[in-house]
């Protein structure tokens, strides 16, 4: 009786990390696919940034994001 519990526990903590692992690989998927679509199309660095803002911060998110997807080993 105690080996049948001890194995159903093996079981389902195993069972567990399965899981786990799957949910992990579809996430990282999914954030792959969303750092792909957000740099799909190269942001060029604006020439002079204190002349328009926006496009530095637009630079800004474009290099964070590439930075992201690369750690991700997105591609």
């Amino acid at each position: 009786m105690l080996i049948a519990f001890g194995l159903s526990f093996i079981m389902a903590i195993g069972l567990c990390f399965a899981f786990t692992w799957w949910q992990v690989s579809s996430s990282e998927q999914h954030w792959c696919s969303a750092l792909q679509t957000l740099t799909q199309h190269k942001v060029p660095r604006p020439a002079h940034p204190a002349a328009n803002p926006s496009r530095q911060e637009g630079y800004v998110l474009y290099t964070e994001f590439v930075k992201i997807r690369g750690e991700f080993g997105c591609g």
